[in-house]
């Protein structure tokens, strides 16, 4: 089914003409990163270097980008593609693969399950869904079963990794007993999704087991701190983050409630909590420009880090505005979660607009107000502009929103890390508020973007990420990540399409955080027995 065109985003028949030739360009590019994935990748490697012209094995070694492309292959119609992506996934079977030059002896046979989960359980899910090919289905039940034992801890809490051959845990990646957030509460969209599709208990039972601990340590803030006990599940640290360590732990709240028809009610409480303990102590206003920013707490102090990985959030709040009725949102919240959607992603646009790549870096620090970091809390600025009679209709950081900076002025930041990783964040939140808004505005801006990735990351046979956005001409590095086809050319795409012509409108599809789409269903009355489904 199509989606309908939202009030606002009417197109006149040269504005159709011109998106419909965008949207060919982005195919185009997907097939130029695809194609040389496929002529200079070995299978089962799982990236291109795009400079190198050679293939790595660096996600399990079963080809992730063959998987990750599979939903961007489908929503784009490149039939060739697909058919021999299909013949290749048939003949998957999880296991440990070697990696040349490297000794077994020092080789990790263990994959990680926030990856996994998300690029290839999702992928593959999304696959069947889009296709009702049961080999997907096939190929994501074995998957499913083989990566269960990483749940095999005192505390029922996901360790870091898993072992696909030996079915035994390990707890790798350098935090012994010890996972984040992000880890253990990203695999609950998949594996809910995969237990309807099957009827496997311990499919549900395993994730929600994390999310009744987490249902009961939520803390008065409305947040959860990042790292986590897998012995008691308790929380170990005292770092608030909504980015890198925790951000798809908070999305899949939300979408964790509507893929299931919206029947967890317990879930949107959750959600609701959570935004508002990021509206009430992460989001900042910077002291010049008032750009609207999401930053760390550790043990308190701010940090004022602002990352790439954190622009999904605004995507996320008007997801939330999009799909939530006035009995689950209230008009209070809606529009302060719209404004801080609104505010957030003019912030995360001029990360890329700034930049004299026109590309955005992976981490930014913010100027602090003088010297006490508490003043620039947005929330504080928001009771000051009430307090005065509300002038202009929208608070400071939404109401007044600030250019790219000219040469030689103050942009309010300092960059941090400047590399651009191809990383989708931005031009999600892109597309989702134009969707929502119908405000041509965010269009432009990802079609903005989007064009910078072409002229700064373009290379003979894919795409690269790039270090030193703030120059003209960043150096490439040689990385194409499968989570550039998944991810931001499929929103770039998406952008491009005729409003009327969306393949997966919100009330029926949700996407991962890997951006693959899943279909919303509603739990049967025997699953919620057999599973133990709270309502």
């Amino acid at each position: 089914m199509k989606g309908a065109a939202r009030a606002g985003n009417e197109q006149s028949d040269d504005e159709r003409a011109l998106w419909r030739t965008r949207a060919g360009r982005v195919r185009d590019a997907f097939l130029h990163a695809y194609h040389g994935y496929e002529q200079y990748a070995t299978w089962p490697d799982d990236e291109l270097r795009p400079l190198s012209n050679t293939g790595e094995k660096n996600f399990n070694g079963w080809g992730v980008t063959v998987v990750d492309s599979l939903s961007t292959m489908i929503l784009m119609d490149t039939k060739p593609e697909l058919e021999r992506a299909l013949e290749k996934i048939a003949s998957m079977d999880f296991k440990q693969v070697s990696v040349p030059g490297v000794s077994l002896a020092t080789q990790n046979s263990h994959v990680p399950f926030f990856e996994t989960v998300i690029r290839y359980l999702g992928g593959l899910l999304s696959g069947y869904a889009l296709t009702n090919n049961t080999v997907l289905l096939a190929r994501a039940d074995d998957l499913g079963r083989k990566l269960l034992p990483v749940f095999d801890t005192k505390g029922g809490i996901p360790a870091y990794s898993v072992s696909t051959d030996k079915g035994t845990r390990e707890d790798s990646g350098g935090r012994w007993g010890r996972s984040l957030i992000a880890e253990i509460a990203s695999c609950q969209v998949e594996y809910k999704y995969i237990a309807h599709l099957t009827g496997r208990r311990e499919y549900f039972r395993k994730v929600e087991h994390v999310m009744d601990i987490m249902e009961q340590s939520q803390n008065k803030n409305g947040l959860w701190h990042s790292e986590w006990s897998t012995d008691d599940g308790t929380q170990v640290n005292n770092h608030f983050t909504v980015a890198a360590e925790a951000d798809s732990a908070y999305e899949y709240l939300l979408k964790q409630y509507l893929l299931s028809g919206k029947t967890e009610s317990r879930i949107l409480d959750m959600y609701k909590k959570s935004v508002n303990g990021v509206i009430n102590d992460l989001l900042y206003l910077s002291p010049n420009r008032k750009l609207l920013y999401l930053s760390d707490l550790e043990a308190s102090r701010l940090s004022g880090k602002f990352e790439h990985l954190a622009c999904f959030f605004p995507g996320l709040l008007a997801l939330g505005v999009e799909t939530l009725d006035e009995k689950e949102l209230s008009a209070e919240d809606r529009q302060m979660h719209l404004w801080v959607a609104e505010g957030l992603a003019h912030s995360c646009w001029l990360m890329y607009a700034d930049q004299p790549s026109g590309l955005g870096p992976e981490l930014a620090g913010f100027d602090w107000w003088r010297a006490d970091a508490r003043e620039g809390k947005w929330i504080k600025a928001v009771e000051e502009w009430r307090r005065v009679g509300s002038p202009g209709g929208k608070p400071p950081g939404v109401g007044d929103l600030a250019p790219p900076v000219k040469p030689g002025e103050a942009k309010d930041y300092n960059i941090r890390v400047g590399s651009y990783l191809l990383r989708p964040e931005t031009m999600e939140s892109m597309y989702v508020m134009w969707r929502v808004t119908g405000d041509k505005k965010w269009r432009e801006h990802g079609w903005q973007m989007w064009e910078a990735i072409e002229a700064k990351t373009r290379t003979e046979s894919g795409f690269s990420s790039v270090t030193g956005v703030e120059s003209v001409n960043p150096q490439k590095t040689d990385s194409q990540p499968s989570y550039f086809l998944a991810e931001t050319v499929k929103y770039a795409y998406m952008l491009s399409l005729d409003p009327a012509d969306d393949p997966w409108p919100s009330s029926q599809w949700i996407f991962n955080t890997e951006a693959h789409p899943l279909p919303v269903f509603k739990w049967k009355e025997w699953e919620h027995q057999n599973f133990g489904i709270a309502y």
